[in-house]
């Protein structure tokens, strides 16, 4: 819902929510919104209902050995270089502290596309 919230409130280009079961895309496409939802998952099965969802375009990524903020680096690297996104993109990424576990979605960042796909946030990344 926070995502949502923040997509209305502050320019952003995209949602991207790293997932193992699809449930975050899921929930994030009941919601109405401008920008497009990247549902990232290792899981065939998972992308292919994503695809069947209002607003999510399912992306493959492996995760698997990444921490949450490795992973965040990682996914805004790999939609960069697939043209999805651009230098000075604004992006909310949400994922879980629990890597590889369903239903454990607890975490939000905005993030910001630096040169190279390098991904920016507050703090340290």
């Amino acid at each position: 819902m926070a995502a949502m919230f923040l997509t209305e409130h502050i320019p952003v280009r995209a949602i991207i929510a790293l997932t193992e079961s699809g449930g975050t895309a899921r929930y994030l496409s009941r919601f109405r919104s401008s920008v497009p939802i990247y549902g990232l998952s290792r899981h065939a099965g998972a992308r292919r209902q994503m695809g069947l969802m209002r607003d999510v375009f399912p992306v493959d990524f492996d995760s698997r050995s990444l921490s949450s903020r490795d992973a965040a680096r990682e996914a805004v690297a790999q939609l960069f270089r697939d043209g999805l996104l651009a230098t000075g993109d604004r992006v909310i990424f949400t994922s879980g502290d629990a890597m590889e576990s369903r239903g454990a979605t607890n975490t939000l960042r905005l993030l910001e596309v630096g040169p190279d796909g390098q991904a920016q946030g507050l703090g340290t990344l």
